[in-house]
């Protein structure tokens, strides 16, 4: 709809992006508030960057968290291993562009930085809607 339009870009622009079309964005959004709710709801989830055996701590990355928020907890709090080191900042060697949920533009203003692209990644590329 064209007041979710205007409210992302009113967000993206306060936050020095600019908005361009789709052939030239290095992040195309996409959805509308339904899909904002399925992406998080009320479970945190975090990703293992780190894991310290001597001091049995554990670097994490909290989903829909900018990257300043990643902290280390107790490692016992944590399952599953760091993933192969991969730079975050480019999306996938399949993509030339991120495509991403409408709670990414939107997490700025809640949090005054960028989150990580990776947690809002869409899985499935959509097709854009055409306005009539």
């Amino acid at each position: 709809p064209a007041a979710t339009q205007a409210e992302l870009a009113r967000i993206a622009r306060a936050h020095c992006a600019e908005v361009v079309g789709p052939d030239e964005a290095s992040h195309v959004v996409f959805g509308g508030d339904e899909d904002d709710e399925a992406e998080g709801g009320e479970k945190e989830f975090l990703t293992p960057l780190a894991i310290d055996e001597e001091r049995g701590l554990a670097l994490v990355h909290w989903w829909y968290a900018p990257d300043s928020q990643d902290e280390w907890i107790d490692a016992s709090r944590v399952t599953g291993s760091p993933e192969p080191s991969h730079d975050w900042t480019k999306p996938l060697e399949s993509e030339k562009k991120w495509r991403v949920g409408c709670r990414f533009v939107r997490d700025v203003a809640v949090h005054n930085e960028w989150g990580s692209e990776v947690d809002y990644e869409l899985e499935e590329p959509r097709r854009a809607r055409k306005r009539k």
